[in-house]
């Protein structure tokens, strides 16, 4: 995985540019779930630019380990872009401000909470040790699905998926493994097809809201 046709890559070469990464995001060429060999191609490359740079590569490399699924260390690039390259008033700085390190940072966070770009709803894919308790409300997904979640010790215990359209819809999340996922306006258990690769699929209709919860949580 190098940046050049050519092999001029050195991996001491602490670059800000991660543009030979495109097909990992914004792309789905590259995923751990579906091509581990080169998503641990990208990784080597990404961990061999190091964690420095101005605030919109930061916010680059925050994306880029999420969809590794490595919440850890994009967590540490998020502290990083934080610490050492935001302004008291929490713009980004390149110098003197770049817009794209604060849009681009809550792109990676959200990254970390929700993906849904190889078509499965896939709920907290990357989070962080450092987040082990938490909650995030409307989350949009590809097709046009809302999602809230909640969590505890680092596990999903809340989940709900409001539906602008009627269609199928896969969803990666353990907490349906032991707790139905329901019509929250009737409280109708929903059918739910085991996929693989720890999906559920069902079918949703336009305007419903469907949740699981774990009990007591």
């Amino acid at each position: 995985m190098q940046e050049w046709k050519p092999a001029l890559d050195d991996p001491a070469d602490e670059h800000r540019h991660v543009s030979h990464l495109f097909a990992l995001f914004p792309g789905r060429q590259i995923s751990p779930l579906s091509q581990p060999d080169l998503a641990a191609a990208a990784a080597r490359s990404l961990a061999a630019r190091g964690e420095g740079g101005p605030g919109w590569s930061r916010a680059w490399r925050i994306a880029l380990w999420a969809r590794l699924r490595d919440g850890d260390r994009a967590h540490s690039a998020l502290a990083g872009l934080l610490r050492e390259q935001t302004l008291p008033n929490l713009l980004d700085t390149h110098p003197p401000y770049q817009l794209d390190g604060n849009l681009g940072a809550v792109a990676g966070v959200a990254e970390l909470l929700l993906q849904s770009h190889l078509g499965v709803i896939d709920v907290l894919p990357a989070l962080p040790a450092a987040w082990p308790d938490g909650s995030v409300t409307g989350l949009r997904a590809r097709g046009g699905v809302t999602v809230d979640i909640r969590w505890r010790a680092g596990t999903a215990v809340g989940l709900a998926l409001t539906a602008d359209r009627a269609g199928p819809v896969a969803v990666r999340c353990p907490l349906l493994a032991d707790h139905p996922l329901r019509d929250a306006a009737t409280g109708t258990p929903v059918k739910l097809a085991a996929g693989t690769q720890d999906t559920f699929h069902f079918t949703a209709e336009a305007g419903r809201r469907y949740q699981a919860d774990h009990a007591g949580s």
